[in-house]
């Protein structure tokens, strides 16, 4: 994420040069980078949750999920690539 974040604040300012009265440039950076950030946020809180108790059951469901995701080939990899904002 935060390499694609360099990337969009870059390009952000190229097209409108910061300036003391001029900050468009920051603002279509914060808008533009939002919802990713947003959604990457919200699943690390759901994995914080996930990882951080000790529930048997919870446990289970985790562990399946982890043996899912880790055989799940292109998707996972796909996934491994937006998180570090490859893709």
């Amino acid at each position: 994420m935060g390499l694609k974040d360099v990337d969009t604040l870059v390009e952000s300012i190229q097209n409108n040069p910061i300036t003391a009265d001029n900050k468009q440039a920051l603002i279509n950076y914060e808008k533009s980078r939002r919802t990713a950030n947003l959604l990457m946020m919200s699943a690390m809180d759901i994995f914080y949750q996930t990882f951080s108790n000790n529930i048997s059951a919870l446990k289970m469901i985790r562990n399946l999920g982890v043996q899912v995701a880790n055989m799940a080939g292109p998707i996972k990899h796909k996934v491994l690539k937006y998180a570090m904002g490859i893709e």
